[in-house]
């Protein structure tokens, strides 16, 4: 029986992803229970709590509520591991926040020891984009989040991220960082096939077409069919969400005001390290990084010419490379489906394992030589 600490600021919608990988792990004949810790600590409560105000209430009330949930928690567990249920059949998942961010200022949401006697076999943090996170807050029906800004919300989602890393760090544990928006086959797989090989999945998103990023994401869809887990980095997009707002001056829903051209730009920047920092953490969770290369062309303005000149290649992607480079250099494998016609740059190639010139040879191989 695998037990999981699955963690996530508020927004970021863990239940749901959690029900989700339920429903399918029912489809698959295994049991997948979900502990909400919130929701045991209210019953175990000697008096009501208000959900509005439980965050003014002094550390020490807080976590003598904590205590009492995850003690319920891990008799509960107990219960759970002496059931008749084949222990490859049933897996236990506990949710919980690291932090509450509250009135500027972080809180912590329990002390560690109490994750002792729910002896965890890995942790999951799950990160939902920038752009969901502020609409469910904006909906939270205690109205505790009304004047939270973007870069709270950023800050909030990075620290839950550290924090739950030096938990499993401390325990010895792994750490998986899951995109609210991966397919539920994702945490599925996580839990009840730990053997299965964890790939990132590395490809241009900046000057190709739609058509082309339907073909990486086809050959991610294939990889994942044929049972392994896929790290897509697309599956948080805070950028596209910050050039909205930047382009169509979309309107802070409290304020009524657009926001500021500043405030726009330094947004722009928290969420372009964050997201390299994101992307980093995903190669390191995977075994190996498979690099998708098309064979893009785009029509480019030569000024000095007055013309435009068709099938000019693309330079090559910083972000492809500097995930290869990373990867390379922290001793993952890297593979790369390499479509353009032209031959690749000696750097594309010295940090590859094995360069394909097709989507089906890359399968093949990977069939041979990783077994899912």
């Amino acid at each position: 029986m695998q037990t999981i600490i699955c963690t996530g600021i508020t927004g970021s919608d863990q239940i749901g992803c959690l029900e989700a990988a339920k429903v399918y792990a029912e489809g698959h004949g295994h049991d997948l229970r979900i502990f909400e810790s919130w929701e045991i600590a209210k019953k175990v409560s000697q008096e009501p709590i208000d959900e509005a105000t439980i965050l003014n209430r002094p550390e020490s009330y807080r976590q003598q509520l904590f205590e009492n949930a995850y003690q319920e928690i891990s008799r509960q567990l107990d219960e759970a591991r002496h059931s008749e249920k084949p222990d490859d059949k049933l897996s236990i998942a506990i949710t919980t926040h690291s932090t509450f961010f509250w009135r500027s200022t972080y809180l912590e949401a329990f002390t560690e020891h109490f994750l002792a006697n729910l002896h965890p076999d890995f942790f999951v943090t799950i990160i939902h984009n920038l752009k969901d996170i502020k609409g469910n807050l904006d909906h939270d029906p205690h109205h505790r989040f009304a004047d939270i800004a973007l870069t709270d919300i950023l800050c909030w989602r990075d620290r839950e991220v550290t924090n739950t890393s030096t938990w499993a760090r401390n325990f010895g544990k792994r750490h998986f960082r899951i995109a609210h928006d991966e397919p539920p086959e994702t945490l599925y797989t996580l839990i009840f096939r730990p053997e299965a090989k964890k790939i990132y999945a590395s490809y241009p998103m900046s000057h190709v077409s739609k058509r082309q990023r339907d073909a990486a994401s086809e050959l991610i869809t294939e990889l994942r069919r044929r049972g392994y887990v896929v790290f897509d980095p697309s599956s948080v997009d805070d950028a596209e969400y910050v050039g909205q707002l930047a382009s169509r001056g979309i309107r802070d829903r409290q304020a009524g005001m657009p926001y500021r051209e500043d405030e726009i730009r330094n947004l722009a920047e928290d969420v372009g390290n964050q997201t390299v920092k994101l992307d980093y953490l995903l190669i390191d969770q995977s075994d190996l990084v498979v690099v998708y290369y098309p064979s893009v062309t785009y029509e480019r303005y030569i000024k000095e010419r007055d013309e435009v000149a068709a099938s000019m290649y693309v330079p090559l992607s910083a972000g492809v490379i500097c995930e290869m480079v990373h990867g390379h250099y922290e001793g993952k494998k890297v593979y790369a489906v390499w479509l353009p016609k032209d031959a690749p740059s000696p750097f594309f190639r010295y940090h590859c394992q094995k360069i394909f010139k097709s989507k089906q040879r890359l399968i093949h191989y990977l069939k041979r030589y990783y077994t899912t």
